[in-house]
Parts: structure tokens; C-alpha cells; sequence
């Protein structure tokens, strides 16, 4: 992130998992992106199953800040 804000003057860095993996979230907020929204269904599997997906997200000027 620090290259992408800083170098490549991107505004937002953007990730999402599958809700079923609560292990992905806790990495995304441990390097600063804040949850902003769940999308439901986004995901189907292989087991013809549809799942949920969280997305996470920061902007240039709050990773600036921290």
C-alpha cells in the first residue's frame, strides 16, 4: 500500500474475502483497510452454493494520516 499511495499516487486500495474465512478479514484490518460493506451472494462455488463476500477498502488521504 505504502507504494501504491505514495508512489503511484493511487486514491483507494480495495479487497474482499468470503465471509466463511473471518482469518482474511482480521489481515485486512491488521494492515489498516476498514470493512465497508458485505455483499451477499457474490460468490458461487463449485457446490453450486452462493456466498457472502465482505469487502474492505482504504483511501489515500486516511493511510496518509495513520
Amino acid at each position: 500500500m505504502e507504494f501504491g499511495f505514495e508512489h503511484m499516487n493511487i486514491h483507494k486500495v480495495t479487497a474482499a474475502h468470503n465471509t466463511d474465512n473471518p482469518a482474511s478479514g482480521r489481515i485486512m484490518r491488521k494492515v489498516g483497510l476498514d470493512k465497508e460493506e458485505t455483499i451477499r451472494h457474490m460468490i458461487h462455488n463449485s457446490k453450486n452454493q452462493y456466498k457472502d463476500c465482505a469487502v474492505y477498502g482504504i483511501i489515500q488521504k486516511d493511510y496518509l494520516k495513520s
